[in-house]
């Protein structure tokens, strides 16, 4: 109980001072922001990319990877390669991000420290995503992934400049990206890396007897905030699922996406869990 209550303790704690002074619509729209950031990570790049729990169509593919180049810059061979990596290694030693090697504060507080080491290792990225790198465009080799961030604050400015007028716009946006920075980067995945791997309050287990999956959680109110990643237990117990919410109850707002892209046609190949009980 206590590390939950901690975590969105100090979560609240930063965030005060923030209504307080800008309002609490933009911490709303920081959120917003941040929210879709998430489920584009959590179904392309850990759902499609990393496991390949399904097949994309080429344009949906695109529009994916280019809201996560304006929102994160993210590399994608290194985020696949220290996934796939965490899933071999999971909480013993070698694992990128592990709280049972690390400590739970070391992953809660400092997640991309963790995630930033490991991705710098390119033999390691090499080794575990050489489909992605053999896959790279010549933009995902040569243009610099701090462009896409430059270019989605900017974005944010013009957008709420037209809405508030410049100066104030000016401001909420840049607001905006800085809040958007701080609920990715330092809550959302710390909030799966580390709380999701340590038994706490809201944190339980469907499955028993497989390795990988004995010492990590579900828990229903980070999946509601990460679009499903909380559902972290299920997840480690059957990886190649595309669907992460094992029973109706439990939220994947990912697992929405991707079935309504099954309908449209725009995903196929869909793998579902090995086992509901």
């Amino acid at each position: 109980m206590m590390k939950t209550v901690l975590t969105f303790g100090l979560v609240g704690l930063i965030l005060w001072p923030v209504g307080f002074f800008f309002g609490g619509r933009v911490i709303a729209v920081g959120f917003i922001v941040s929210t879709l950031a998430t489920l584009c990570t959590t179904v392309y790049l850990h759902r499609y990319a990393t496991h390949e729990a399904m097949w994309l169509h080429s344009g949906v593919k695109s529009i994916f990877k280019f809201f996560l180049w304006i929102t994160t810059g993210v590399d994608i061979a290194q985020w696949v390669a220290v996934h796939r990596k965490h899933h071999s290694k999971s909480d013993d030693e070698g694992d990128p991000h592990s709280p049972y090697v690390e400590g739970f504060w070391q992953i809660q507080l400092f997640n991309v420290y963790y995630y930033v080491r490991a991705a710098r290792d390119r033999q390691m990225v090499k080794k575990f995503a050489p489909d992605i790198l053999n896959a790279q465009t010549w933009t995902d080799k040569h243009v610099p992934g701090w462009t896409g961030p430059l270019l989605g604050t900017v974005i944010l400015c013009l957008v709420f400049g037209l809405w508030f007028g410049w100066v104030p716009g000016l401001k909420f946006g840049l607001t905006v990206a800085v809040l958007h920075v701080f609920f990715y980067v330092f809550v959302l995945l710390p909030l799966v890396n580390g709380l999701c791997h340590s038994p706490h309050w809201f944190g339980y287990q469907r499955y028993v007897g497989r390795k990988q999956s004995d010492t990590v959680f579900n828990d229903w109110f980070v999946a509601l905030l990460t679009c499903g990643e909380g559902n972290h237990h299920n997840h480690h117990y059957s990886p190649k699922s595309a669907q992460l919410g094992h029973k109706w109850w439990e939220v994947d707002l990912g697992w929405y996406l991707i079935r309504l892209l099954e309908e449209l046609r725009l995903a196929a190949q869909v793998h579902r869990p090995e086992v509901t009980a």
